[in-house]
């Protein structure tokens, strides 16, 4: 990298000062706290590998694909690696069922058809239908590609609370 001096005639008549292709990332950096190397051709070329963006300061993205049965619409976003996927489809303008927003009931609920989701916040679903390939959207985080489909309501809480309420015995007095 040329580190002549900024102002000033260089070689072949060149004056003025220098532009950022030919200042040290680091020195421009400490000069205006902006790492303009993020920007650079060779960084926007580098945008999309292995099928994940890397735009530059942003996360990878990832393609998030819900069949939705109840609206008869099958729905694909890039969502950013972390985002809420209940979240990202509001905001791109594409709203899916949900009625909590903190993972407790079932309002949301997808069964995984491939992929994968970071759901450790899903307080309204066992452990074992986790296992079974089912997700709560709205406190589902993308972490890789992922294809699901939404579930009804009533089918997920019943699979999920039915037993419960069917092994369960009342004391006298008390309505059922």
């Amino acid at each position: 990298m040329n580190l002549k001096p900024a102002i000033g005639a260089g070689k072949n008549g060149e004056g003025g000062i220098r532009t950022l292709d030919r200042v040290a990332p680091i020195q421009h950096f400490q000069c205006c706290a902006f790492d303009h190397s993020a920007t650079s051709p060779k960084a926007l070329a580098d945008a999309n590998v292995a099928g994940h963006s890397r735009r530059p300061n942003m996360r990878p993205t990832h393609r998030i694909t819900i069949h939705w049965r109840q609206g008869g619409r099958t729905i694909s976003h890039e969502v950013a690696e972390g985002d809420y996927i209940l979240r990202s489809f509001e905001e791109q303008g594409d709203p899916l069922p949900f009625s909590c927003r903190n993972g407790c009931c079932t309002a949301c609920a997808v069964r995984v058809l491939s992929g994968k989701i970071d759901q450790h916040e899903a307080m309204g679903l066992s452990k074992e239908l986790i296992a079974k390939g089912y997700g709560l959207l709205c406190v589902a985080k993308a972490i890789g590609p992922l294809e699901a489909e939404t579930q009804d309501e009533d089918e997920v809480y019943e699979l999920q609370f039915g037993r419960a309420f069917e092994r369960r015995r009342f004391l006298p007095g008390i309505p059922t």
